[in-house]
């Protein structure tokens, strides 16, 4: 009776445990644990799955956030580069410079109120 009490009690405790080496071991944020066994053990467990579930939505934020920042940049970059390499010609006018240098003015502020 014992035994099979301890039993009740130490496996739920243990499979808490092996998920949170798992995460340890991998960095795999997919292991939610039964919510079984005594009702302290069960809640805990619960909680066990609540946490890994907010981090995987703070995780996941933060990919489309560098995924959408990433994007947000490289139009200016892009543009830069395109106006730097014009600006390399021996044929362009002073006007088309002074055009030139605006628009990289123009992407420069782009980017630093995208950095902000």
């Amino acid at each position: 009776m014992s035994w099979w009490l301890a039993t009740r009690i130490t496996a739920p405790l243990r499979s808490l445990a092996a998920a949170a080496d798992d995460i340890a071991a991998t960095g795999r944020l997919d292991n939610d644990v039964p919510e079984a066994g005594p009702r302290e053990v069960a809640s805990l467990a619960a909680n066990f799955n609540r946490m890994m579930s907010t981090i995987r939505s703070s995780f996941e934020r933060e990919r489309r956030f560098v995924q959408d920042a990433n994007h947000e940049l490289r139009t200016p970059l892009t543009s830069l580069r395109a106006n730097s390499e014009l600006l390399q010609r021996d044929d362009l006018s002073p006007e088309d410079r002074k055009s030139i240098l605006s628009d990289i003015r123009i992407e420069v502020d782009e980017i630093t109120a995208i950095s902000a």
